[in-house]
C-alpha cells in the first residue's frame, strides 16, 4: 500500500524520533517481529481500506446533510420580508421618524 508523501514524511519523522529516544528499539522490534511472524493478525487490529472508506462516506454524508439543512434554514430565515415601520398617526409630523 502506498501512502501519500506527507504521511510518509510524518512516519519517517516518528521513526527517527523513536530511534533517537531508544536506540535498542529497532533490534527489539525485529525480535518481536520474528517471534510473531507465523501468527495471524487479530481481527481487531486489521485495517481494511474498504471499511475506512465506508465510514468516511457516512461521515461526509452526514456533514453534507447538516450543511444543506443549514443553508435551507438560512435561506428561509433571510428570505422573509422585513417588517415595515408604520408612521405613528398620533405623533406630530415633525416627530415621525
Amino acid at each position: 500500500m502506498s501512502l501519500p508523501a506527507a504521511q510518509r514524511r510524518a512516519l519517517n519523522r516518528i521513526e527517527k524520533t523513536l530511534a533517537n529516544d531508544d536506540s535498542g528499539l529497532g533490534p527489539r522490534f525485529a525480535i518481536f517481529t520474528s517471534m510473531v511472524a507465523h501468527e495471524a493478525m487479530p481481527v481487531t487490529e486489521r485495517v481494511t481500506s474498504r471499511l475506512w472508506r465506508l465510514r468516511m462516506r457516512r461521515i461526509w454524508s452526514a456533514v453534507v446533510a447538516v450543511a444543506g439543512l443549514a443553508v435551507v434554514i438560512g435561506a428561509l430565515i433571510f428570505s422573509r420580508p422585513l417588517p415595515r415601520r408604520r408612521a405613528r398617526a398620533w405623533l406630530p409630523a415633525a416627530c415621525r421618524g
